[in-house]
């Protein structure tokens, strides 16, 4: 499970994962080091059968796209 949803009126993200879905994440972020510029997308299931649950534990909605953009510092 690995799903983020916006709270606090755009304040906060939370993330909630189980083991599968925090392996998925570490795996993708591990991916981006090193290249000098990169970005990954990750959807849900729902939008285009991705690795994104589409609902949070709770029930809610969770957010259907999430793009990581990675950049090294000079």
């Amino acid at each position: 499970m690995l799903s983020f949803q916006i709270s606090d009126s755009g304040r906060k993200i939370n993330i909630d994962c189980d083991a599968k879905g925090m392996a998925i994440l570490l795996g993708v972020l591990a991916k981006l080091v090193g290249a000098r510029a990169s970005h990954v997308h990750l959807w849900t299931v729902g939008a285009s059968g991705g690795v994104l649950n589409d609902k949070t534990p709770s029930g809610d909605e969770a957010v259907p796209e999430v793009i990581i953009n990675y950049q090294e510092g000079d």
